[in-house]
């Protein structure tokens, strides 16, 4: 979602980062922020353009060349998820992708 909020909102990945939180509820929750010192608004644009945003993060990992069972730089791993490498998988990343575009369509 964080990359495909920085290509259609046309930010650096930098200035925008996030996390999932599982409420009192034990239901995970996206959160959004961003990470400019005083932030510079681009956490409410990723709720302003949600579907968008969404689409952009599934071109991004369905439109991927590597296998379905794993991952590459191209489409999930980044420095900061390397401890988890092992664990992505587009074929996982893509049907919670569509799930989300399914509950916001």
């Amino acid at each position: 979602m964080l990359e495909g909020a920085a290509t259609h909102l046309e930010i650096s990945r930098d200035d925008i980062d996030g996390t999932v939180h599982t409420g009192t509820d034990g239901m995970p929750s996206l959160l959004f922020f961003d990470t400019t010192p005083g932030g510079a608004g681009n956490a409410i644009r990723v709720g302003e353009h949600f579907a968008p945003v969404t689409d952009a993060a599934l071109a991004r990992v369905d439109g991927c060349e590597c296998g379905l069972e794993s991952s590459c730089h191209a489409c999930l791993r980044t420095y900061r998820n390397e401890r988890f490498h092992e664990l992505l998988s587009r074929r996982e990343a893509v049907a919670l992708l569509d799930a989300v575009a399914g509950r916001i369509a």
